[in-house]
């Protein structure tokens, strides 16, 4: 899987940052002025009935935003 398949992710970065191997996880950092919603990762799964490989949508995780005291 090409992490630039995944979605960009606002105020955070993947990693690693070109490629996951099969079954492998890309992992989700966030910038320190935000916190992650879901684990951080997204697993690199086959495509069901293809030799393609694509992450796995349901689990994207994403970067909020703290709130401003």
């Amino acid at each position: 899987c090409k992490t630039s398949d995944l979605n960009v992710v606002e105020n955070g970065s993947w990693s690693p940052s070109v490629k996951v191997n099969f079954m492998s996880f890309a992992t989700l950092t966030c910038n320190d002025n935000s916190y992650i919603e879901g684990n951080g990762r997204t697993q690199c799964v086959g495509k069901t009935g293809t030799d393609e490989s694509i992450f796995d949508i349901a689990t994207y995780p994403k970067c909020i935003g703290k709130l401003s005291d």
